[in-house]
């Protein structure tokens, strides 16, 4: 029996947007400071396809474009990218197959209304990493390793007045 403490509480599949991080960049969206959205870069990878037990996988039974890891996981960042913004187009998707296995890497183009770009690469062939990188005129948000940076003043300089990246205050 389910504690009543968990109640509304179970989600299952698209859970990208119930979490602390995507609940908080779309308050940033609204707040002045950061300026415009520009674009937003996703990496999500890691080497499943070189395990053995990822023969007998549900993620290697391959029948159409939405049994390979496009539909498997960059389905999961469609659904938030249309949470955050209501309209999104894809632009353009590429499937390859760098492992010689099955489909294995995704890069995927999306456009919401305002013509923001959003980048996402995902990947089931090479080292683990999960990075979202936010882009707007005023700041950058950087999430890697389960920490949230924030890059800002946009006009930070040396003392040669030349302009240099801003350090990343961890949020």
């Amino acid at each position: 029996r389910l504690d009543q403490s968990y109640k509304n509480k179970i989600y299952i599949n698209y859970n990208y947007i119930h979490s602390n991080f995507f609940s908080f960049i779309k308050n940033e969206f609204e707040k002045k400071e950061n300026g415009r959205l520009l674009y937003i870069d996703v990496k999500s990878t890691h080497g499943l396809i070189f395990r053995k037990k990822f023969k007998s996988n549900w993620r290697n039974k391959q029948k159409n474009n939405f049994d390979n890891i496009f539909g498997n996981l960059c389905i999961h960042y469609i659904n938030l990218f249309l949470w955050l913004f209501d309209d999104i187009k894809l632009k353009n998707n590429y499937i390859e197959n760098y492992s010689k296995i099955n489909k294995d890497t995704s890069i995927t183009i999306l456009e919401n209304k305002l013509k923001n770009k959003i980048s996402i690469f995902l990947s089931y062939a090479t080292v683990f990493s999960k990075e979202f990188m936010i882009y707007f005129t005023n700041s950058i948000y950087v999430y890697k390793n389960n920490n949230l940076y924030l890059l800002s003043p946009r006009d930070t300089f040396d003392n040669n007045r030349l302009m240099i990246s801003p350090k990343a205050k961890l949020i």
